[in-house]
């Protein structure tokens, strides 16, 4: 199995979101499956000691950006062929939306808030991992997100 996990970064800087990416991808790998993040960078020597490949793909919501992130994503979908795409930030989750239309991957995202103005975009996904089951039922309700998994 090949999964991809995409954020906007992988930085050391408190975010919990980047520290279960990680935390997830190098478990993943430690079993088996071929792992790559791709991000803006960030926790690069440590996904290597795992086994977890890290990919340079900037990222960003402007939208000035979307065409350059875009193509970056095809290009990594194009090398890689993974069975799963993980998208822990809404960037990649609008990269994953994009080339859904071209491929049959199976994507999910993370959503630890409701709250934030892109909880909306989490339709996306063809699954969502909610932190609570408050979380969840928010999501559903208000955003008419994709079917959630309580973490």
């Amino acid at each position: 199995m090949k999964i991809v996990h995409l954020a906007n970064h992988a930085l050391n800087v408190g975010n919990g979101i980047v520290n279960v990416m990680v935390d997830l991808a190098c478990m993943q790998a430690r079993n088996g499956p071929d792992v790559t993040v791709a991000s803006g960078g960030g926790f690069e020597e440590l996904l290597a000691r795992h086994g977890v490949r890290h990919v340079l793909l900037p990222q960003s919501p402007r939208p000035s950006r979307v065409p350059a992130m875009v193509a970056g994503f095809n290009r990594l979908v194009a090398r890689i062929d993974p069975d799963v795409v993980h998208a822990h930030m809404m960037t990649g989750g609008v990269d994953r939306a994009l080339r859904r239309a071209a491929a049959a991957l199976r994507a999910g995202h993370d959503r630890a808030q409701e709250f934030q103005k892109s909880a909306s975009m989490m339709r996306v996904g063809d699954r969502v991992v909610a932190v609570s089951e408050a979380v969840c039922e928010a999501m559903a309700r208000h955003s008419q997100a994709a079917p959630c998994r309580r973490a």
